[in-house]
């Protein structure tokens, strides 16, 4: 394993644990671009929380980002769209990257809290005890 490997491994093991602990049933998801430009990407894009019904929860640390040469923003389906890239949202992400001059799959994606729901309000208020980067024991 490489450093990379064990920092992710590590986060993966974070957020399931704080998942588990959250309540939450809609599932996780972290990074919506390929683990690969966490070793260095110019551009960043935060989300606050992905949205929808989709269940989704990584199976482990190998399943929390997307393939490489792969954006969740070009290559996933999101509700509503029927092919993918194709949500209003997923249009418009796309298309300040093409004003910044990026390719999607070369923006680290992701989300500051990586539990899934389809409201804010549904997550609940014990989000800051049991986000993942919460170090409180």
């Amino acid at each position: 394993m490489n450093n990379l490997d064990d920092y992710c491994e590590s986060l993966y093991q974070r957020i399931q644990t704080a998942y588990e602990r959250s309540g939450n049933d809609t599932g996780w998801e972290m990074f919506a671009s390929p683990r690969k430009v966490l070793n260095g990407a110019e551009v960043a894009f935060l989300g606050l929380n992905p949205a929808g019904y989709d269940f989704h929860k990584p199976s482990s640390s190998r399943d929390f980002a997307t393939k490489c040469g792969e954006s969740a923003y070009v290559d996933q389906i999101w509700g509503g769209a029927s092919k993918p890239g194709q949500n209003k949202l997923q249009l418009q992400i796309r298309a300040s990257f093409k004003k910044g001059g990026v390719k999607p799959e070369d923006v680290l994606a992701g989300n500051l809290v990586p539990f899934r729901s389809p409201r804010w309000k549904r997550l609940g208020t014990n989000m800051a005890d049991s986000h993942p980067l919460n170090y409180q024991k």
